[in-house]
């Protein structure tokens, strides 16, 4: 063991020590906590790491600038992991290091991600200075005149949004998060995230808290880049087991692609792809059943629209619709399993008895009505838009 690394094992150890005597107060004083984290050598180990991975061909000065802003950046996140702020609790729970959590690894496991992230962000945006002619006075300004990739991005991000803004206003809840992702996958040619499966509305809401945060979406972005390479997350955050369900029919390119988005365009695809279902709507469940009966002449009439109604009801996730209740609640697995049960007792029934459907299981046809059904309202926003 050389000594410096023989120091630093002391520094831990002293380091975990300290934290444990904080948080073990009966009301532990967050500010000292948060010092303490600052000066740990875990975080500026983070900081570094990350930086130096990144800092090929780069000039010194560069990379010393880049330190100085991953440095800023995660030690701001720190402050509002362990502090919180007026809009949103601390997400660092003193009592964890109470009951014998190692600090230096809990600043390790956060750190580490912000701090690539942060990378990440700087060299998007950053473009080295372009060499020009010191005598040539016309040449000074082309660096102000050329946008940036990242800028070029911005603007188009801009006119998605703003186009949408007409047919948005209409919307509530989770139709305006699906709508906008939706807009956003065909405007930037990204592949939509699939719909994880949740215990519960309690674990959905921990995770749409969480990807609201700076240090949620850091923590997506490290992961999703060790995926794309290859490789394990590496983090232990039980919230990275909902993404991997999210990408898990990603091709490495279509994940490279909304890896090299905003921040912004990541948090509302994962937003999207997280909020509960809402009430599919019902001049679209007609249009549905409308398609089937004539690609099925066959079918007794009734058994298409009892399908249809069955399958509306089984994969809507709030108990109303959003124009009903801006406030709906999300239905309780009970309610989901019986409603399930209706539609896999239609569904069979459709296998035997309609060409569309001949032969599948009840998962295959909802999968199938959830495909049909999609295409009809991408169809449909196309056109709203169109007339926009």
């Amino acid at each position: 063991m050389s000594i410096f690394h023989g120091r630093r094992t002391v520094s831990i150890m002293l380091v975990d020590r300290l934290a444990h005597d904080m948080c073990s107060q009966p009301q532990p004083d967050t500010e000292r906590i948060l010092r303490l984290a600052l000066r740990s050598p875990e975080t500026e180990k983070a900081i570094r790491r990350a930086v130096r991975r990144a800092s090929r061909n780069l000039s010194p000065a560069t990379v010393d600038e880049i330190t100085d802003q991953v440095r800023s950046k995660v030690h701001a996140a720190l402050g509002r992991s362990i502090m919180g702020t007026p809009g949103a609790p601390p997400t660092f729970h003193p009592s964890k290091v109470a009951d014998g959590a190692s600090f230096s690894g809990w600043l390790d496991r956060f750190c580490t991600p912000v701090a690539a992230h942060e990378v990440a962000s700087f060299l998007r945006s950053w473009r080295p200075a372009t060499p020009i002619d010191p005598t040539d006075l016309a040449d000074l300004e082309v660096p102000w005149m050329v946008p940036s990739a990242a800028r070029a991005r911005e603007d188009l991000i801009d006119q998605i949004a703003q186009g949408l803004h007409h047919d948005q206003s209409a919307l509530r809840g989770s139709s305006r998060h699906l709508r906008l992702a939706n807009a956003l996958a065909r405007g930037l040619n990204l592949k939509p995230l699939m719909r994880p499966t949740f215990e519960g509305p309690h674990q959905r809401s921990e995770f749409l808290s969480w990807v609201a945060t700076d240090e949620g979406v850091a923590a997506v972005v490290f992961a999703l880049g060790r995926i794309a390479s290859g490789k394990e997350t590496a983090c232990p955050i039980r919230h990275l087991r909902v993404v991997e369900q999210m990408v898990s029919h990603h091709k490495v390119s279509e994940l490279r692609r909304l890896l090299d988005q905003q921040d912004v365009v990541l948090r509302q695809m994962l937003t999207a792809a997280a909020v509960p279902r809402p009430v599919p709507k019902q001049s679209l469940c007609q249009q549905l059943i409308a398609n089937l009966q004539t690609q099925n002449p066959q079918a007794v009439p009734g058994r298409i629209t009892k399908l249809v109604r069955t399958w509306a009801t089984a994969a809507a996730e709030l108990e109303v619709s959003e124009w009903r209740d801006p406030n709906a609640a999300e239905k309780t697995p009970q309610q989901r399993q019986v409603e399930w049960a209706k539609f896999s007792s239609c569904a069979v029934d459709a296998a035997d008895n309609t060409t569309t459907f001949a032969g599948m299981t009840p998962v295959q046809i909802s999968a199938r009505l959830d495909e049909m059904f999609n295409a009809l309202e991408q169809a449909a926003v196309a056109h709203a838009e169109e007339i926009a």
